[in-house]
């Protein structure tokens, strides 16, 4: 199973994360290395950038 953390992560209406993503290995923190120096958050950009998970799997 696929999932898009981006796309669940991130609220593009907001332009900001909205927490931890849950998944069957557990909570996810998912970091967006922005490249510009903008900043605000565009949601089409933030497909072209570097996306780091970290994640703890279930005990």
């Amino acid at each position: 199973m696929e999932i898009n953390f981006l796309k669940h992560w991130l609220n593009p209406k907001l332009g900001k994360g909205d927490g931890p993503i849950k998944s069957s290995y557990g909570d996810h923190l998912v970091i967006l290395i922005n490249s510009s120096d903008s900043k605000k958050l565009d949601f089409e950009e933030a497909k072209s950038f570097v996306i780091t998970d970290f994640f703890s799997r279930k005990k």
